[in-house]
């Protein structure tokens, strides 16, 4: 899944061969070379993020306001699934304990049935323990997805700082589609024509390898910096209208038709990102997030050609459903030892509480807390379960209560409870 691989493909129905492919790439570099100015951009809105409408036919989709398209040939390489890389930082290789938009946008292959393969040097989550598995990281792994893991994101990466270079990932997995999902943390510092200089460089190295080889051009997926809900290095307002005029200036400059697409995540019809509602705190994907920003990168990969249905993977309402296995030890007494750390290690948690059901008592909760265990005293055929959360923001993420260990011993009877009437 992650060597490479001698490229065998025919050429997309109705396109022409090797002239106009090459063409396209002298145009990026001239774009560069301009300083990310070479197409006048698009006339000011009243809306800043209102969308830019290419010259494709455009329905709205009721559910999310995902833009299709019925415009390009469909992307068929010979002989193979199509090949799809996500490059990114955080937001693409998600943190320990997540589901990941990678997962949801797999679903959505499967959905339309598209003969797929994810590609890319990595597998593992953001903070995964070096001392289990990569898969282990993962939220879900079913509909095949286990299989699936491989990417080229890293957290923290900017366009300048990403460790893997364009040009050896185009030459060692040769992609179909790039699904690209960087610059948040280029806006720290750069302004929004720097991000968009710094995204045409990133196309234009792979359009090289292309020419190089003489071989269809990759497409790509342009994911738009999404709006923050919390500063970084720079004020709020001001990171935010960094990364407003820089999805401008990209999609106003290298959109291409069937070629170079954006997914329209900030500004697309509803519902449009919203961090409030959409991350855990103020930057990163919630579980709803994911599905959100899942459902905008499948839109614009049907918009490239790569999918032959529209899926459809959004859940607002998607829970939280990491491990949350617990262990007891007897400590003396009646004190117990309760321990959550790797479960809140793996899951990526940063505050914990206990759901405790005494025998003959309702069921209590535990104050949050940010401690790894607790010693506690307990009585025998109390049942105690895990309950995590991750992020302090409102969209932030709670789950559980996971499965229930019982402490051992007879068990008592409550004070004053009465046997129960003979027969």
């Amino acid at each position: 899944m992650g060597g490479y691989r001698r490229r065998v493909r025919l050429p997309f129905p109705g396109r022409p061969a090797v002239v106009p492919r090459a063409l396209t790439g002298v145009l990026l570099a001239a774009l560069v070379a301009a300083g990310g100015h070479a197409v006048a951009p698009a006339p000011a809105a009243a809306d800043p993020d209102r969308p830019r409408v290419l010259p494709l036919e455009r329905t709205e989709d009721a559910r999310t306001g995902g833009p299709t398209a019925r415009a390009c040939p469909p992307l068929d390489p010979a002989r193979r699934p199509l090949r799809i890389m996500f490059v990114g930082d955080s937001m693409t290789q998600g943190l320990s304990g997540s589901a990941t938009y990678r997962y949801w946008v797999w679903r959505g292959l499967e959905q339309t049935g598209t003969d797929a393969e994810l590609v890319g040097p990595r597998l593992r989550t953001h903070r995964a323990p070096r001392d289990v598995p990569p898969r282990a990281s993962y939220e879900h792994l079913d509909h095949g997805f286990d299989r699936q893991l491989a990417h080229a994101a890293q957290a923290g990466a900017t366009f300048l700082t990403h460790p893997d270079r364009p040009r050896v990932l185009a030459r060692r997995y040769d992609p179909d589609v790039v699904v690209l999902q960087l610059g948040y943390n280029d806006a720290n510092h750069a302004d929004g024509a720097e991000i968009a200089r710094r995204t045409a460089a990133f196309v234009r190295s792979f359009r090289h390898v292309d020419a190089v080889r003489g071989g269809p051009a990759t497409r790509f997926v342009l994911g738009q910096v999404p709006l923050a809900g919390k500063s970084g290095s720079r004020p709020l307002a001001e990171r935010n209208a960094v990364t407003r005029e820089a999805n401008r200036l990209v999609a106003a400059q290298l959109t291409e038709p069937c070629r170079v697409v954006t997914n329209e995540l900030r500004t697309g019809g509803e519902p449009r990102w919203r961090p409030v509602r959409d991350t855990f705190d103020g930057r990163h994907p919630n579980t709803a997030g994911e599905t959100l920003m899942a459902q905008r990168m499948l839109d614009a990969l049907r918009r490239l050609g790569a999918l032959r249905g529209r899926p459809d993977v959004y859940r607002p309402d998607e829970p939280w459903t990491p491990g949350l296995d617990l262990t007891l030890e007897p400590a003396g007494g009646r004190e117990w030892r309760v321990d959550w750390a790797a479960a809140e290690r793996l899951a990526g948690a940063d505050r914990a509480r206990l759901r405790l059901v005494e025998p003959g008592r309702a069921p209590r909760l535990t104050p949050w807390s940010a401690a790894t265990s607790a010693l506690m005293p307990l009585r025998p055929g109390t049942e105690v379960s895990l309950v995590l959360r991750r992020g302090g923001a409102p969209g932030r993420m709670v789950a559980g209560p996971g499965p229930a260990s019982v402490v051992p011993g007879p068990v008592e009877r409550p004070r004053g409870a009465q046997d129960p009437p003979g027969d």
